[in-house]
């Protein structure tokens, strides 16, 4: 960490010359909360005692949940690689979700939507550890350009990704009990969304 932000700091002063625009700022943000993130990579079974703690989300569909449960154990290579690759993430994820009173499960999102790869993509363009689509993603405040893409970025993504589950809950009006219906609509409103721009 200190050798990333001793570079932000020196690297200017070797290149006066040099102007900066929006988008290498942004890269040069991003490649530093990455750098920290790595950094708070805390003990795994902490985190996951703190999320089991709080977990609130009664099963909606306990056949599904079962058929889910019997994929990722018949596929435990797999299942262990997105563990491993939450380290980096799941500690300010968690906390962020903590801090405004969601369910912990919410959390684990990103292991469905992406396998907790920052930079996965979807064939219909969705992008990013929570696949945020384009349009969603400029609309809940998330930058796309050449250089840097907001959906990558875990601190901007996760801030997003958790105000639009927020504001589905919020509009949907339902009890607490209905967290799993407001992630079902999430992910049924980005199909109606693909179908209506198939459709033209």
């Amino acid at each position: 960490m200190v050798l990333a932000l001793t570079g932000l700091v020196l690297a200017p002063s070797f290149s006066f010359a040099q102007t900066y625009n929006s988008n290498s700022v942004g890269l040069s943000i991003m490649n530093l909360n990455s750098a920290i993130l790595k950094g708070q990579a805390l003990s795994m079974g902490d985190i996951w005692g703190r999320m089991r703690q709080d977990f609130r989300m009664t099963e909606v569909n306990p056949e599904i949940i079962r058929r889910q449960e019997q994929y990722y154990a018949s596929k435990s290579a797999y299942f262990n690689r997105t563990i491993d690759r939450s380290q980096p993430y799941l500690y300010h994820i968690l906390t962020e979700v903590e801090k405004r009173q969601m369910p912990a499960e919410i959390a684990l999102l990103p292991f469905i939507e992406s396998a907790f790869v920052t930079k996965a993509k979807s064939p219909v363009g969705a992008s990013g550890l929570w696949q945020f689509m384009p349009a969603t993603g400029r609309h809940y405040g998330l930058e796309q350009t050449t250089l840097y893409d907001g959906r990558h970025d875990v601190y901007a993504a996760t801030d997003a990704a958790l105000n639009y589950l927020q504001y589905l809950y919020a509009y949907l009006a339902i009890g607490p009990w209905h967290w799993p219906h407001t992630i079902g609509v999430k992910v049924m409103w980005g199909k109606q969304w693909r179908v209506r721009r198939q459709r033209g």
